[in-house]
Formats: C-alpha cells, sequence, structure tokens
C-alpha cells in the first residue's frame, strides 16, 4: 500500500471518528481489486439511538460518470448490531467496480430478496443523502483526493416504493421517507409509504 493511499485511509477513517466516535469493531472484508475494504460498525453514542455501518476503501476506486469523476462510500443504520449490515455493505461496495458503473443519489438497486432477517420484506435500497440525524455535512468526505468523495446513506425499500421511485424519482420517495417519521434503519419495521 502506497503513503498516498494510507493517507486517504487515515482521513476517511478520521472523518469517521470525528462524528461517531470510535468504532467499536473494523470488519475486513475482500479487498477491491488491490485495494483493501473495511466496514466499520460504530455504537449509538452522542445522542443517537442507532448502530452504523460504513464502509472504508470503497473510495478507492474512482467513479465516472460522463466527463465527471468521483468517488463514494456507503453508511446505513440498524437498530441492534446486525452483521447482515457488513455483508450487504461489502457487496454494495464491489458493485460499481465489478460492473464499471457508478452510484449516484437516489439510485435505487432492486435485490430480488429481502436484506437481513427474513420478517423484514425490504426487497431493495435507496441510496440518499446522509439521514437528518447526521446532518447534511456528511455528505462528503473533504480535502482527500482530488475528486469530491460522496457518502450515501443506504435506506431499505419495500417493492412498491422501489416501483414508486422508478416511475416518480428516487428524490421524491426519499422526501417523502424523511416526512413519514418511521425508521429508516435496516432492521427497522415500519409501513411501506406509498
Amino acid at each position: 500500500m502506497t503513503d498516498i493511499v494510507v493517507k486517504r485511509k487515515q482521513a476517511r477513517t478520521g472523518f469517521y471518528i470525528q462524528e461517531w466516535g470510535v468504532p467499536k469493531e473494523i470488519h475486513i472484508c475482500d479487498p477491491i481489486a488491490d485495494n483493501e475494504l473495511a466496514v466499520f460498525e460504530f455504537l449509538p453514542c452522542r445522542g443517537r439511538k442507532s448502530w452504523r455501518y460504513a464502509t472504508n476503501g470503497m473510495s478507492e476506486y474512482i467513479q465516472k460518470y460522463e466527463e465527471y469523476l468521483f468517488r463514494t462510500e456507503l453508511y446505513a443504520l440498524t437498530n441492534n448490531q446486525a452483521p447482515f449490515a457488513v455483508k450487504l455493505l461489502s457487496s454494495m461496495a464491489r458493485y460499481p467496480f465489478s460492473n464499471q458503473t457508478y452510484f449516484s443519489e437516489f439510485d435505487t438497486i432492486p435485490l430480488g430478496h429481502s436484506i437481513g432477517q427474513k420478517n423484514l420484506k425490504y426487497t431493495a435500497l435507496l441510496l440518499a443523502p446522509p439521514c437528518p440525524e447526521d446532518g447534511a455535512q456528511f455528505n462528503q468526505i473533504p480535502d482527500v483526493t482530488k475528486e469530491p468523495i460522496y457518502i450515501y446513506f443506504v435506506a431499505p425499500l419495500f417493492a412498491t416504493e422501489l416501483e414508486f421511485a422508478i416511475n416518480k424519482g428516487g428524490k421524491n420517495l426519499w422526501e417523502i421517507l424523511l416526512n413519514s417519521g418511521f425508521s429508516l434503519a435496516l432492521d427497522a419495521k415500519r409501513k411501506a409509504v406509498v
């Protein structure tokens, strides 16, 4: 690992620690190409009631939309410790590289099966801005690379919500989800909003 890669990794880690404290655990995942990938697990703290899971290393892969270059990291919430969140984020982190594509805000991702626990009926995901609890400043890791590093929140969706997002737009669905008052944790039980 080069000194530059180590510095970027340290900067991402420092950003997460500043926002959420020291991770309870760092889950080392299979690398993306030659780049290390980890999913950090953060306990509820600083007034937050939910756990946080965040990728660290996904942004070593530069994504491209037309001529615009950027990088991404992902995070999700759970109400309880949830090992399935590590596997989910690790798989998602590989997707842009494996498929030579990119992730962008308000993308939807159909899964074809339920995420996490069998009693939850979420079958898709929405990549959204940071949830309000984390604040708008959390949308980008500053001053690490010349390309911006966006942080996307991974929200669970029901099949009807996925269909709505496809037809009416992910941004419209996100606004409805935010106004619903429901928890957007991956393991939260809630009703479909559309």
